[in-house]
């Protein structure tokens, strides 16, 4: 593992974060996360964990399948780490192959992914690769040390339906209370 660029990076003292890939014993996604181990300021080794992208996936579902919304990390190079709602329409349109390696074919290079990964935080409304237009909530995750970011990101029609709907709420409370 010395010539992965993780452990390069741990070895100079940064916490890193790899892009996806499939762990050869288990035949599953992963990545792995290497931290320098430090003793009075010296650099004595790496520690490196493997992590199942699956069960990033599943920390980071939103538990409401009636929506659009999705919650997903990226890498440094805008790869997934985590499973997306993109994947489903990705292999059907066959821009990836299969949804269980979507993480090693999938990137995504929407202007939330640009922003975080240059080390911005906002939210924005801005298209997503297939021309839809969504809310997107984006952020750096610095403590990863390699540029992986943190998106929530929501389709802007079912944003303004929900928005209607307590507008619409708050108005026939409103009358009713009159």
């Amino acid at each position: 593992v010395t010539d992965k660029e993780y452990f390069q990076r741990a070895i100079l003292g940064d916490l890193a974060i790899s892009d996806p890939f499939i762990e050869p014993n288990a035949d599953i996604p992963v990545i792995v996360t290497a931290a320098p181990i430090l003793k009075e300021d010296k650099i004595l080794g790496v520690i490196a964990l493997s992590v199942p992208t699956d069960y990033l996936s599943e920390l980071l579902h939103t538990n409401q399948s009636d929506s659009s919304r999705s919650a997903f990390l990226v890498g440094t190079s805008g790869f997934f780490i985590s499973e997306s709602m993109y994947a489903d329409d990705s292999t059907a349109g066959g821009r990836i192959k299969t949804n269980k390696q979507s993480e090693m074919e999938l990137r995504l290079n929407s202007f939330g992914v640009k922003q975080a990964l240059a080390g911005q935080s906002g939210m924005s409304e801005y298209a997503e690769y297939d021309g839809s237009t969504v809310l997107g909530v984006y952020r750096p995750l610095p403590g990863l040390g390699s540029g992986a970011a943190l998106l929530l990101e929501e389709n802007l029609k079912d944003v303004q339906k929900r928005s209607n709907q307590l507008r619409n709420s708050v108005l026939l409370v409103g009358l009713l209370s009159g």
